[in-house]
């Protein structure tokens, strides 16, 4: 296992994306090590839902002002 400190040192950010498709398992991986963080109270009413169809996404950010905010609403 990587050390914590080279993770943090060399985590980047990335603005330009492809249209490269990412395998379910990835995503899988993705989502359980964000329900492994840390909550208040240890609460994790989680819900996930994963877009894959281009079209749908666009259509949800045009409704959005910040499509950031796509991520919290249900």
């Amino acid at each position: 296992m990587r050390d914590f400190y080279d993770v943090v040192n060399e985590r980047r950010s990335i603005r330009d994306f492809d249209n490269t498709p990412i395998d379910d398992e990835v995503i899988e991986r993705i989502i359980s090590a964000g329900m492994k963080a840390p909550t208040n109270d240890h609460m994790r009413d989680w819900h996930f839902i994963v877009i894959k169809d281009k079209a749908t996404v666009l259509r949800l950010m045009g409704q959005s002002r910040n499509p950031c905010d796509l991520a919290f609403r249900v």
